[in-house]
């Protein structure tokens, strides 16, 4: 298996990688769209603090999805992060990578590197054993906000309650402080020798400190070493005074020999190592934190030359003497244990709670009085905080404004030290309100892939994603909303910014697709998977124009093959099967519950705006993905739908307190207000994503033959004049960000719910201006069951009566207005009939009959 096959193998959705190498760009481009592809959301990795000072500044601009769609972090310890691993978990169980591989090109390809890989099923004891020690091995590298992760990892039900650890597996050993390689080693083959050894490696030290432990230790006699000279720091001289005979296989540079490989031969049988170490003291010898690596190995009690036959392969021949293959090196032993660092960096991210800049480093030799932020031009000064030590807090960025679009924020980081001198360092910053959300990732990926699944076993993995999502967004305290941030409010003394009319908005949106935008403009506040997800498939007919700089891109790039062009039958395309009854009776049901608990005072009392948009989002995606109604029916669907506008819009609710409010955004606003966090509350529900999907959505909505008049424009015409959804709108950022999406959709359904939003707003005039004149033409005239009528309070409604009504003094009508929760009968003087109105009036006849013809 190579590694690209390892990260597509479908079923594991958290991924802890460790390197010594990292490229950034190849990460993003390769490695993580093949864990995305095998339905990994959630990812850290662990890479070498030096490699990473090198590497970093050279891919500031040109990453977008480090610090959001994956944690990157530097260990702490005075130690090279050597060890190469990959491993991945999910609810099926893991699958394990050790070898030699880096998360660079040459690691996954490049390079002739060696490794191995395995499953670990979860009623496998051992496997889940080692499972659980190699996390808790990884553990002491990392920061608090990653070892989030690792907990997660082991509270998997199968590792957290796993079967007994019997029975033989996979010894694998991880180097630490406690113990070096050799000294495990050691204990492990206790009592046992061996002849012969024959080994690959990438670098080397001078003197053979390997090799003499190998022959004091297991009495090896004979020692055969693959290695590309040029890469060996081997002293021919020193390796003579050794006690066993050494041999040198010269390997060429091309490709690079980077395995790191030990196969140990004795009267007893075989046995080998493979993984990180080279053949040196810093690898084998020498104790973490004092010169020597953090080293992961892969031990194989007992083999035969054919389990390793290609490597073996390369040491045929017996080698050649050390003195006629090594080259002259000045350098001393082995290479130089890292520097420590004047100010070593342990986080450095925006708090998802309260927007600020939370910059950790470790108790170092120099005392830190403040730092200084520099994203570009922008300062950002950050002060010691006065309750936690070794953190620094500053005021919350302006994301938008710091340069680079969309690409991964970094910062020069200038540290004032007592002694009165500066250092500096570049860092990337931690978007902690994305971060936070990618454990649903694979939910939302689920999700997408509904209207295309046509294998049972895919289509039941969906239906419980999409049932676990569902329980998710329920969970209080789930989704925070993201840090209310300091660009987009009026500050000292500017003046506001205009309110957005929507119509206007629409224009906006509709000029922007005559210059596509390169870059999407809004991916922030409230924008989350589901969100995001729902406008793709609205508007973008599963993928946006930019796909080299989205998240969208990874999301969607989870087929290993091309798809094959649709089969067709008599002409047309070939319709897929209905799923099982069993499956769609489930989906049905998840959606049912959740749309009873999203209707809940409990839910509607502790949710955040965050988790209320995406819960809104959730259910009109399910309705989206189902259009071709192989998982439900017409009119499941749209009850469905008319329960999401409901619970916005029209349904009575209450809070704690006992207040009544028609619909659930209206309560949401009092009770954010109340908490005096309503900026928050604009700048999720009112950045314009929200509403733009609900536009599209209910734009789309095809209504009944028995429906009331104009149903679905006044659907439209509560979108269009409920504020709270564009609240916080930047006409700008909002159209760039559909623009992104193929302008064809965009264009057609926005013109269309703009149109009918504008008759609706227009003939709700006419009806204001004329209502008491309109309200006494119509004595003694008869209403129509389902006629339209208006009250200036209540807004629009219909008669909801069985029979036709004469409108005569003290006669009773029943009417339903909607937008106030009234159901019940008023008397006939109460209201307009609009249907009669257009009798009286010219104007109101016109525009009814243009919303009668809307699309």
């Amino acid at each position: 298996m190579n590694p690209q096959d390892f990260c597509r193998e479908k079923g594991y959705e958290t991924a802890l990688l460790l390197t010594y190498s990292f490229d950034p760009l190849f990460f993003e481009r390769v490695v993580l769209r093949d864990l995305r592809a095998g339905g990994t959301s959630e990812c850290v990795v662990v890479a070498d603090r030096d490699e990473l000072e090198e590497a970093l500044p050279r891919a500031a601009g040109q990453v977008s999805q480090l610090g959001r769609r994956y944690r990157l972090v530097a260990p702490l310890e005075d130690a090279r992060q050597h060890a190469k691993l990959m491993l991945r978990a999910g609810r099926a169980g893991a699958l394990v990578w050790v070898g030699s591989n880096n998360l660079t090109a040459g690691g996954w390809g490049g390079n002739h590197e060696l490794a191995t890989a395995w499953r670990i099923d979860p009623s496998d004891g051992a496997g889940v054993s080692l499972f659980s020690g190699l996390v808790k091995g990884v553990a002491p590298l990392l920061n608090d906000r990653a070892r989030e992760t690792v907990q997660r990892l082991l509270s998997l039900p199968w590792v957290s309650g796993g079967a007994d650890s019997t029975g033989a597996g996979h010894t694998v050993l991880l180097s630490s402080g406690a113990a070096t390689l050799a000294e495990q080693l050691a204990a492990h083959w206790e009592g046992r020798s061996f002849e012969s050894v024959e080994i690959m490696t990438g670098s080397t030290d001078r003197n053979g400190a390997f090799l003499k432990w190998a022959a004091e230790v297991f009495g090896v006699r004979s020692a055969v070493v693959g290695l590309y000279p040029g890469n060996s720091d081997f002293d021919a001289g020193q390796l003579g005074q050794l006690p066993l005979d050494v041999r040198i296989v010269p390997l060429p540079g091309a490709p690079t020999p980077h395995a790191k490989f030990y196969f140990f031969q004795g009267r007893d049988g075989a046995a080998a190592v493979v993984g990180s170490a080279n053949c040196s003291a810093a690898a084998w010898r020498a104790p973490v934190g004092h010169g020597g690596n953090r080293e992961l190995v892969v031990v194989y009690d007992h083999c035969d030359r054919a389990d390793f036959s290609e490597a073996l392969k390369k040491l045929e021949g017996g080698g050649q003497a050390p003195g006629e293959v090594l080259q002259e090196h000045e350098e001393e032993d082995g290479k130089n244990p890292p520097e420590s660092a004047t100010v070593r960096v342990v986080d450095f991210f925006t708090d998802q709670h309260t927007g600020k800049l939370m910059l950790v480093i470790a108790p170092g030799k120099s005392g830190v009085l403040g730092v200084t932020a520099w994203f570009g031009e922008l300062e950002h000064p950050l002060s010691p905080d006065g309750q936690e030590e070794h953190t620094f807090t500053g005021m919350p960025p302006d994301i938008e404004a710091v340069p680079g679009g969309n690409s991964t924020h970094f910062a020069r980081l200038v540290f004032k030290l007592e002694d009165g001198s500066q250092w500096e360092t570049v860092r990337w910053l931690d978007e902690e309100h994305e971060l936070s959300h990618l454990s649903i990732g694979r939910h939302m990926a689920a999700l997408e892939r509904l209207d295309r699944a046509e294998k049972p076993g895919e289509q039941k993995e969906i239906v419980e994603s999409i049932a676990e999502l569902a329980r998710d967004l329920c969970i209080a305290g789930k989704f925070p909303d993201p840090p209310s941030g300091t660009g987009s409010k009026q500050t000292n003394g500017e003046a506001p910014r205009p309110a957005v009319d929507p119509h206007e908005l629409v224009k906006s949106i509709l000029e922007v697709q005559k210059n596509p935008p390169v870059r999407m403009g809004l991916q922030g506040p409230g924008g989350g998977l589901p969100v995001n997800g729902l406008l793709r498939v609205l508007f973008g007919g599963g993928r946006p124009a930019s796909d080299m700089e989205s998240e969208e891109a990874f999301a969607d790039d989870d087929s290993e093959e091309p798809q094959a062009a649709p089969e067709k039958e008599n002409g047309g395309p070939k319709q897929k099967a209905k799923p099982a009854d069993a499956l769609r009776k489930t989906l049905i049901k998840s959606i049912d519950t959740f749309l009873d608990r999203f209707a809940g005072e409990k839910f509607l009392q502790t949710c955040s705006a965050t988790q209320f948009s995406q819960a809104a989002a959730f259910v009109l995606g399910v309705v989206v993905l189902d259009r071709s109604g192989r998982w439900t029916d017409d009119e499941t669907r749209r009850q469905w739908m008319e329960a999401v506008f409901c619970q916005l819009f029209t349904r009575r609710v209450t809070d704690k307190d006992g207040t009544a409010y028609t619909g659930a955004l209206e309560l949401l606003e009092a009770r954010y207000k109340a908490e005096g966090r309503l900026p928050a509350l604009e700048k999720v529900l009112g950045n314009g994503l929200l509403w733009s999907a609900l536009v599209a959505v209910f734009t789309r909505l095809k209504g009944k033959a028995d429906d009331p008049l104009l149903k679905r424009e006044l659907y439209l015409g509560a979108l269009f004049s409920t504020r709270i959804l564009y609240a916080d709108a930047n006409p700008e950022a909002l159209a760039a960000t559909l623009g992104g999406y193929h302008e064809n959709d965009v264009a057609e359904l926005l013109s269309e719910a703009e149109r009918a939003a504008g008759l609706v707003r227009d003939l709700e005039k006419c009806l204001r201006e004329e209502y008491e004149n309109l309200r006494g033409s119509q004595a003694g005239l008869r209403s129509e069951p389902g006629d339209l009528c208006y009250h200036p309070q209540y807004r629009f409604g219909w008669i909801s009566a069985a029979e036709p009504v004469d409108l005569v003094p003290g006669a009773n009508v029943p009417l339903d207005f909607p937008d106030s929760g009234e159901s019940r009968s008023f008397k006939a003087r109460f209201f307009c009939d609009v249907r009669l109105a257009g009798s009286h009036s010219e104007q109101i006849a016109k525009l009814l009959g243009r919303l009668q013809q809307t699309p």
